[in-house]
């Protein structure tokens, strides 16, 4: 919230930061003329106040006028006036509560130049100045971006650092619309990455109520548990769902299926008639699971469909309405 220029950046991509961690120092002009109008104003507010018990003290003994003792008063309001505008505006520069009360704290019990402690609570040091600003990780992580580099200027809600918790991550994958009504949240899921040799154990924890209706597939959301870093974002991986067994009429391999480029959503397969000649059947795909597709269609146990040549087979199809070679 704060105009500055970067004096030091304290992180590098990898390190692990706490929420107290402080990751770059800015000097900020705008930020040490707020602080400086603070101090200001905290010292008038004091030396007002000791001016109007004064004055009260006198007016109570009849030794001081009435007209003083009014305007001791009024000075005394004034100054409160614009020490409650001085600490807003530091407030609207994004210093917290707890930072004013340390610079107060500070300008109370220290007669040096003016410094400040930092947000981290750690004590303030003579070079430390009233325009430094220690920016801190918004959270405990690790550090995945640095967005800014030594002497650079920033702006107002410009991002420093990118920080993840990679304790835990999520896994998005997409469910077939015609599996939806076998699956649900808490349902348990395997996620394996074969490159790296892992697996894991794990459940569904989100399934979106909305079907993509390009490619009619649902997001679902499954956390993972990544205390050692196994889990990296943005990995390929393989989700496997186990349901309840069932038996079927029909079932063909999933690398038998077709989209119907007619209809969007529904599914083709290419049955052998006789040597050479094939036809293209629309099927219903009631689920899928374990590289097999529950179907339901003009098919019939013991038909021979086309596996691994489905590509080839559509393009003559859709290039002459029919297939015989």
């Amino acid at each position: 919230q704060v105009e500055g220029v970067v004096r030091e950046v304290r992180v590098s991509l990898g390190d692990p930061v706490t929420a107290a961690s402080v990751v770059c120092l800015l000097d900020s002009r705008e930020l040490g003329q707020a602080r400086s109008a603070f101090l200001e104003a905290l010292h008038r507010e004091n030396f007002r106040e000791a001016m109007f018990q004064a004055e009260s003290d006198l007016w109570k003994k009849k030794v001081t006028s009435r007209d003083d003792y009014m305007r001791a008063e009024q000075d005394l309001t004034e100054a409160r006036l614009t020490l409650a505008t001085a600490t807003q505006a530091l407030r609207s520069l994004g210093l917290e509560e707890g930072d004013v009360d340390r610079l107060r704290s500070h300008a109370l019990t220290t007669d040096s130049s003016p410094t400040i402690g930092p947000a981290d609570g750690t004590p303030a040091s003579p070079t430390m100045s009233l325009s430094e600003l220690r920016c801190l990780a918004p959270m405990e992580g690790h550090v995945v971006d640095v967005l800014v580099s030594r002497g650079e200027a920033v702006s107002p809600g410009q991002g420093i650092v990118e920080v993840a918790d990679l304790s835990s991550v999520w896994i998005d994958t997409k469910i077939p619309a015609h599996d939806l009504a076998v699956l649900k949240v808490g349902d348990p899921v395997n996620v394996t990455w074969a490159p790296g040799n892992a697996a894991a154990a794990s459940q569904l924890i989100y399934i979106s109520p909305e079907v993509n209706s390009s490619n009619q597939t649902a997001l679902a959301r499954i956390e993972l548990a990544n205390p050692i870093g196994v889990w990296r974002p943005g990995l390929f991986v393989s989700v496997g769902a186990e349901v309840q067994r069932q038996s079927v009429d029909l079932a063909v391999p999933t690398e038998a299926l077709v989209a119907d480029p007619e209809a969007p959503g529904e599914f083709l397969v290419f049955v052998q008639l006789k040597q050479g000649e094939y036809e293209a059947t629309p099927v219903n795909v009631l689920r899928t699971d374990g590289g097999f597709a529950a179907i339901e269609g003009r098919l019939q146990a013991g038909d021979r469909v086309v596996v691994g040549e489905t590509l080839f087979l559509k393009a003559v199809w859709l290039g002459e309405g029919g297939l015989e070679e």
